[in-house]
């Protein structure tokens, strides 16, 4: 099933993130955050002009809910670069997709807003105890990143909550 909304494809698969005429090397970056109530995390992505496409999955999983949203189009800076690996450990590919923890302040536009969406509960109980329950974005959601194009990725919380937030991607010329 495809969704083309605005330039973005969103698929859902029932395979691998490629089809085996189309393997390129695959890409992953792992980063868990633990979270207080009423928090924000945003990760910013900066997709390269030299490759056509860069095919994102992001499983996301919180121990609480949380909720997610994607703008493209922003003109701000990384904080924190962080280090892709290549699943294929035989495979000399490096990542041209390039990742940070955090932003840095400035810039003039926040970008577009692409995808939201909230995950998982927290509701108050007896005795002003939370009753939370987790939530996850699965993996089977692709995006299909624009070329020389940055994107936030930003988490809010509602509840303490750790945030395991994993992109795995591959990037092809055709």
């Amino acid at each position: 099933m495809e969704i083309l909304n605005g330039g973005l494809v969103v698929s859902e698969r029932r395979t691998d993130p490629a089809p085996a005429a189309q393997r390129r090397d695959i890409f992953t970056v792992t980063d868990v955050k633990r979270m207080g109530r009423w928090r924000s995390t945003k990760w910013l992505l900066t997709a390269p002009n030299s490759v056509k496409r860069v095919h994102l999955f992001m499983p996301i999983a919180a121990t609480g809910e949380f909720s997610l949203t994607i703008r493209e189009g922003t003109d701000k800076e990384g904080r924190r670069e962080l280090t892709p690996i290549n699943q294929d450990r035989n495979s000399p590919g490096v990542a041209t997709l390039i990742v940070h923890r955090g932003i840095k302040r400035g810039g003039t536009t926040k970008g577009a807003v692409i995808f939201t969406g909230r995950f998982g509960a927290t509701r108050k109980g007896w005795i002003r105890r939370y009753a939370i329950t987790a939530g996850a974005l699965g993996a089977r959601t692709e995006l299909v990143l624009r070329r020389d194009t940055k994107y936030v990725i930003q988490v809010k919380t509602y509840a303490k909550t750790h945030i395991t937030m994993k992109l795995n991607w591959y990037e092809s010329n055709f």
